[in-house]
């Protein structure tokens, strides 16, 4: 079986019912989500079964509009749960969604796949006519959509396009913040045909003002302008119209998305009063391509990256940065920096501060390396292998450009960093598990998406002494008990016992028992029935 991809956060089914005001559900009490949305009030929750929506959204409240995902916390009804905008009542108003004022973060997308939108049109009077949104369009207030699939949304058009997946713009606004955590955001196009001013932006996604952007996977994002475009993944701007912006850019995985500059990301100020403030911790961003520029294209503010890894992206050099709009800042910790192309990871490195890092090329500063990272073949992740130079490289906090940097505590899958505690961290998204042995002949391609089935590995090491680690995974939410018995069948230990959500998980028993055989065992319960169970043999040798 295919190894899951999974953001090992929590899938927190923050979003509780019991604080709803009223319930309306779709298509029992209203025929329409649009309808179940006109009925709602502010509190209210709209909860959609499963089936195919040929609707173009509305939300003007703060309302929870979820799928029955976020009754049960069961992911399979996010691909079930269908949001079709193919066919707008205006060619102008044709994002799948569309937020607009008296909303806020408390405003709720979660649980669907939202597909075929087309945008919306709108006027910025600096540059004219664009197109902005396909999935999601956001002109006032503020939304969390967490838990969604927002792929194949196409913009075709001889204006500028923005946003593909979801893209923001103030009209007639403001933004006040934002959360988009946990979403798939794939297979999103834009084209452009103008030939002057405007062009292509963000394919996957285009932001503006203070947010939060985590445990998303971005993946082939495609943007295409005749004058040009950029972004293929996401887009920053500063906050408009007046303000700065701040975002954090966490624990995201950006691949194989395409543009013709700045194939993963764009950040760029409006001026140079209006500063981007951006954080990035823990992302992957691998495989991008930009035909004529970098995986990076930054355009002042102030930037800091810490356990990022940037590989195997094709173009220029990987991280451009201009100080053409304000003062510019870079500082880094921890990463690494391994793309093919150009003789060095930057197109200047006047501006870049940084310790701890391994970049292809080299860059001055205390601890960095420039040595071969030592991936795992044909691993998606980009994990390091045994004998990595990445590995216990890098440190915990450190100062930089006169700046305390921190790593954080746990890595891109939501394990613990370093491991062991007493080592120093590894370079990178990903800590090295030194309890696990490399796979013979690498990894298995990991699938985008969350488990799509029950799963209990064997523990290692096996035989142990006297600590073991024991995986397992659950496709949807399940109240687990992971237990461990003598050859009698006497409880021995008692590892987990609490319900959580869909994941990978691992745990580890530190044996205070005699030698001999145990026995453990993985019990799963959703909805009060068993839904697996299985059980390993394991050995203890002192």
């Amino acid at each position: 079986m295919k190894q899951a991809f999974m953001v090992l956060t929590a899938l927190a089914v923050t979003v509780g019912l019991c604080h709803s005001q009223a319930l309306i559900r779709v298509p029992q009490d209203q025929p329409t989500i649009q309808a179940g949305i006109n009925a709602a009030v502010n509190g209210d929750t709209v909860l959609v079964a499963e089936g195919t929506y040929t609707e173009n959204i509305k939300i003007n409240k703060k309302i929870v509009l979820g799928s029955l995902f976020v009754q049960d916390g069961d992911t399979s009804h996010i691909s079930k749960t269908i949001v079709d905008g193919s066919s707008p009542s205006h060619p102008d108003s044709a994002s799948v969604i569309f937020v607009g004022t008296s909303t806020d973060s408390n405003t709720v997308i979660s649980g669907f796949t939202i597909k075929a939108g087309r945008g919306t049109r709108i006027y910025d009077p600096l540059s004219g006519w664009w197109r902005s949104g396909g999935g999601v369009h956001i002109s006032a207030g503020g939304v969390t959509a967490r838990h969604n699939i927002i792929s194949h949304n196409t913009m075709n058009s001889s204006e500028g396009v923005f946003g593909g997946g979801i893209s923001m713009w103030p009209d007639p606004g403001p933004i006040m913040g934002w959360v988009i955590e946990q979403n798939q955001i794939t297979d999103n196009s834009l084209t452009s045909t103008a030939s002057i001013s405007v062009g292509a932006e963000g394919a996957g996604v285009w932001v503006i003002g203070n947010g939060r952007f985590t445990h998303n996977v971005v993946a082939r994002n495609s943007a295409t302008g005749a004058n040009y475009s950029q972004g293929g993944g996401m887009q920053i701007v500063g906050n408009l119209p007046t303000g700065t912006s701040s975002v954090v850019i966490a624990n995201n995985l950006f691949r194989a998305n395409s543009s013709q500059k700045a194939s993963a990301i764009l950040m760029l100020s409006v001026s140079a009063t209006l500063q981007p403030s951006v954080t990035f911790t823990n992302n992957i961003i691998v495989e991008n391509l930009a035909t004529t520029g970098s995986v990076f294209d930054i355009i002042s503010g102030q930037y800091v990256l810490i356990n990022n890894t940037i590989a195997n992206n094709t173009g220029g050099a990987a991280i451009s940065l201009i100080a053409t709009r304000g003062s510019l800042t870079f500082r880094m910790l921890n990463n690494i920096l391994w793309n093919p192309g150009s003789s060095s990871e930057f197109s200047s490195t006047s501006n870049v501060t940084g310790s701890y890092n391994n970049i292809r090329g080299g860059l001055t500063g205390i601890g960095n390396i420039n040595s071969d990272p030592m991936f795992m073949p044909s691993d998606s992740l980009y994990r390091l292998t045994k004998g990595s130079p990445c590995i216990g490289a890098g440190v915990i906090s450190a100062s930089v450009g006169g700046t305390t940097l921190n790593a954080p505590t746990v890595d891109y899958l939501g394990m613990v960093r370093p491991r062991p505690a007493s080592s120093s961290p590894d370079l990178g998204a990903v800590e090295h598990d030194r309890s696990f042995p490399d796979p013979a002949g690498g990894v298995e391609e990991l699938t985008i998406g969350l488990p799509t089935e029950f799963s209990l590995s064997q523990n290692f090491p096996n035989p142990f002494n006297p600590n073991t680690v024991i995986r397992y995974q659950i496709p949807s939410l399940s109240a687990v008990r992971l237990k461990i018995f003598d050859v009698l069948g006497r409880e021995v230990a008692t590892l987990v016992n609490e319900e959580q959500p869909a994941g990978v998980y691992q745990a580890e028993w530190d044996a205070r028992v005699s030698s001999g055989v145990y026995f453990y065992r993985l019990e799963a319960i959703g909805k009060g029935v068993v839904m697996f169970v299985e059980t390993k043999k394991m050995v203890l040798k002192r």
